[in-house]
């Protein structure tokens, strides 16, 4: 059953991809401002703490020169019912996703904070981390493998990086993203062809980056908050 849910989340968002508009990225979001809230702060997540995250599109062969963004809007946000923590994931109204119909109802997913880590059992709904096989995000591994980018994928010294494995980049850098010191982790790879990495801090989320049947490649990576 979980693998059946990758698939079609999965291709969900390939096939989306396949008909969405391209969006200049000077002129990405949408109307509804980033007020003065507090982002998800993985190592002391609290309700109310909203980040939001901007879908993009590109390919392997042409990672920086097919880059752009889609106009859909995502938010990231920490709410509590009945004394449970939950990430609460919606598309914001001018998003086209939302407009086609498509994500039209906030997903949740229980989350649990403990020293060091956050754990997220119920995630296989989630745009941003559905193709995460462990349920723990670890904020503070004290061993992560250099990590380099070549194309669309992470690489290690020894090949591609896959698994369970935890890695650490100096810099990413393509279209207009660029990020500095950061963690990430992979997808564990199946019969399925995705290649999938969160790019993250000891306290945020930056990136969800995936590669679908080796060329398509499409993610969210962080809006920046005033």
């Amino acid at each position: 059953m979980k693998v059946l849910q990758l698939i079609t989340l999965s291709l969900f968002f390939l096939a989306y991809g396949c008909s969405s508009e391209i969006i200049d990225p000077s002129d990405r979001g949408n109307e509804d401002p980033v007020t003065e809230i507090k982002a998800v702060d993985f190592e002391n997540p609290s309700p109310g703490q909203e980040t939001m995250f901007l879908r993009y599109e590109s390919t392997c062969d042409s990672l920086n020169e097919s880059f752009h963004y889609t106009k859909d809007t995502l938010r990231l946000a920490v709410i509590e019912e009945d004394g449970i923590l939950y990430f609460e994931e919606s598309l914001t109204a001018g998003s086209p996703m939302f407009i086609d119909s498509i994500l039209r109802e906030p997903i949740k997913q229980r989350l649990v904070d403990e020293e060091g880590r956050i754990l997220i059992p119920e995630r296989l709904e989630s745009p941003l981390f559905y193709f995460y096989g462990n349920d723990t995000l670890h904020l503070q591994a004290d061993k992560k493998m250099p990590l380099y980018r070549v194309g669309c994928r992470f690489f290690n010294f020894q090949g591609p990086f896959i698994g369970n494995d935890i890695g650490a980049i100096d810099h990413l850098s393509f279209g207009d993203i660029e990020f500095d010191e950061k963690t990430v982790v992979s997808c564990v790879p199946s019969f399925f062809e995705i290649d999938a990495y969160l790019i993250y801090s000891e306290n945020e989320l930056f990136m969800s980056h995936t590669v679908v049947w080796g060329s398509g490649v499409q993610g969210w990576t962080k809006l920046e908050q005033d």
